[in-house]
């Protein structure tokens, strides 16, 4: 029996791995390895995200649909001229170029029992519980998604063959949430008051949450599984 593949060994990795007894994934294979750090500046590490991916197609099975595991960031302007959203985006284009059966998925911010300190929720936890001051953007919303409601909202995406006649899946949360709100919840959680400097964004674009949400012929079963309007909140308390 055919089974799905999981290339990668972080927290993603491990929680696609869980998908692997559903018979509707058989047929894939998900990339799921690569940098977890969106402010990474390191050219070294960007350089050899690149070469890992091309080293992978020589003996990832060519039978299967290649599922790249990418991010929503590639729409925010206020992340555009990251090294992180340009490898992203180079090597979607990338596969485009050289992979036939290729589907992307596209993620926005994923919470649960992570050990990576890059983390949104994770960095927010880690400042106000050391007393360390955030920089926080004014107004800049996060789309965010539990770990568990992203493989529900796979399932159910997977299950009534949307992937079929599409290429791209961009996956969001539709209780859109401002950086400042996340603060202020862990201040509860916490019961410590957090140190930080807001500052604005020029030309900061909220728009592409709402295109995205939009143009998602799927959207509906992810605000099935994150309809509650206390959804994020729920979340960091199930966490941390």
């Amino acid at each position: 029996m055919k089974r799905m593949f999981v290339y990668g060994k972080g927290f993603l990795a491990k929680a696609l791995k869980k998908l692997k007894n559903n018979n509707k994934f058989n047929n894939f294979c998900f990339y799921a390895s690569g940098i977890s750090n969106s402010k990474i500046k390191s050219n070294t590490e960007l350089i050899r995200e690149k070469k890992k991916i091309k080293s992978f197609l020589r003996f990832y099975p060519p039978n299967k649909t290649l599922v790249y595991i990418s991010t929503i960031s590639i729409f925010d302007t206020s992340m555009k001229n990251t090294g992180y959203v340009k490898n992203k985006l180079f090597i979607e284009n990338f596969l485009k170029s050289n992979v036939k059966k290729l589907l992307i998925l596209r993620l926005p911010q994923i919470a649960g029992k992570s050990n990576n300190e890059y983390t949104i929720l994770n960095h927010i936890y880690k400042k106000i519980k050391k007393k360390e001051t955030l920089v926080i953007w004014k107004n800049v919303e996060r789309s965010i998604i539990d770990i568990d409601d992203l493989l529900k909202i796979l399932k159910k995406i997977f299950k009534k063959n949307y992937y079929i006649s599409l290429k791209e899946i961009n996956i969001v949360n539709p209780n859109l949430i401002k950086v400042l709100d996340i603060v202020k919840i862990f201040e509860k959680l916490l019961k410590l008051k957090a140190i930080y400097n807001l500052i604005s964004l020029k030309n900061y674009k909220h728009s592409f949450y709402n295109l995205l949400i939009k143009k998602n012929i799927y959207q509906k079963e992810i605000n099935k599984t994150c309809k509650n309007k206390n959804y994020v909140k729920k979340t960091i308390f199930k966490y941390f």
